[in-house]
């Protein structure tokens, strides 16, 4: 939450309180998944991180990086090959298909200066 109140601090000083509040909005919602997804792998839920930076992170040595990601994939590809998977992933469709509605119905913001940006010249 401090790094909201920061957002949206620096938002009111540069008059820019709609994406200010949208990260603020996007952030906080996205933290109850953060908390859950180890849950619906198998694992408890994870919070150690919910007071960083308040709090230190716990100190243990990185892993291998190879062998680390093969083990996520493995984790990943058993999900997906599991019953629960097909409510997972309808509800994240839903979820992707009312951010696209609310997107399109506010004006599709963004959309514009990505286009301009596309049609500009290259400098060299």
């Amino acid at each position: 939450m401090p790094l909201g109140l920061v957002v949206l601090a620096v938002g009111i000083l540069l008059e820019r309180e709609r994406p200010a509040l949208a990260f603020v909005v996007g952030y906080l919602s996205h933290r109850p998944d953060d908390v859950l997804y180890p849950a619906v792998l198998g694992g408890g839920p994870k919070v150690w991180f919910l007071p960083w930076p308040l709090r230190a992170a716990p100190t243990r040595s990185p892993p291998a990086a190879l062998p680390h990601v093969l083990g996520l994939v493995e984790q990943f590809a058993g999900f997906f090959a599991s019953p629960l998977s097909v409510g997972y992933l309808l509800a994240e469709a839903s979820l992707l298909g009312f951010a696209a509605w609310l997107w399109s119905r506010d004006g599709r913001p963004g959309l514009e200066s990505t286009a301009a940006a596309t049609n500009r010249p290259e400098r060299l």
